[in-house]
């Protein structure tokens, strides 16, 4: 008979194994995994969503677009949700998965994109690439549902296309975003747009690409030797900057 000690060991050697040959079924942040059970409770409700369907364990580049898409999507009204498929498991959702034409087995087509609008469970599924962040989001848009980038807000791009477009109103836009801004706090990204604004004003329209460019060339100059608040300043204010054009 084993020891308790070497049975703890065993246990202990068995789970490190695990770890580092198995995926590991981790939580996307910004996503909602579903299944059988919960996917009628969640689609179909009050909020429109974006449902992946994927093998069990995704991974890869296609999987990093979703991560990212999710993410950027936490500022929209629409839900992210995953549907993870193992058609050798008996709870591996594959009566979900034919349920909308979805073959388990053909993990060639992998992932497959629906969005189902707000109070439907009929679904339009996604035909672009799935390697593409714009063309996914492009559909998303389509379907009536707005989604911007990490630190973008669908108020704050609706003021940066009309500030664009309507030069007689700057303003009066500028002004009621600063008003946005300042009900937010510190943390808050509007106080971007109010910058880019007021940029605009004193240096010109073109102020939008040359501050890009600025900040493009820092983060590729500036590499590993950038803090990851800098970095992450940076590329919030370059999605900010995108808005405008």
């Amino acid at each position: 008979f084993f020891s308790a000690m070497g049975i703890r060991g065993m246990i202990t050697g068995t789970a490190l194994l695990l770890a580092l040959f198995l995926p590991v079924a981790l939580g996307t942040p910004g996503c909602i995994d579903l299944d059988t059970y919960t996917f009628d409770k969640i689609v179909g409700a009050e909020r429109p969503t974006f449902v992946r369907f994927d093998q069990e364990y995704p991974y890869g580049e296609e999987h990093n677009v979703f991560e990212t898409l999710a993410l950027n999507s936490t500022g929209s009204s629409m839900l992210v949700c995953a549907v993870g498929i193992n058609e050798h498991s008996n709870n591996g959702n594959s009566d979900l998965a034919q349920r909308f034409g979805i073959k388990p087995d053909d993990k060639e087509k992998f992932p497959i994109y629906m969005m189902f609008p707000a109070g439907s469970r009929e679904g339009v599924t996604f035909t672009g690439s799935a390697l593409s962040d714009y063309q996914i989001r492009q559909f998303i848009r389509k379907q009536g549902v707005w989604i911007g980038l990490q630190g973008c807000s669908d108020q704050g791009d609706k003021n940066a296309a009309e500030f664009m477009s309507a030069a007689n109103k700057r303003t009066d836009i500028l002004a009621e975003t600063e008003k946005i801004s300042a009900g937010e706090g510190k943390d808050g990204t509007t106080k971007w747009y109010v910058m880019i604004m007021k940029k605009v004003v004193e240096k010109g329209d073109a102020f939008i690409q040359t501050e890009t460019t600025r900040l493009q060339k820092v983060l590729e100059q500036g590499g590993e030797m950038l803090k990851e608040e800098k970095v992450k300043s940076f590329n919030v204010r370059l999605n900010v900057l995108a808005s405008f054009k």
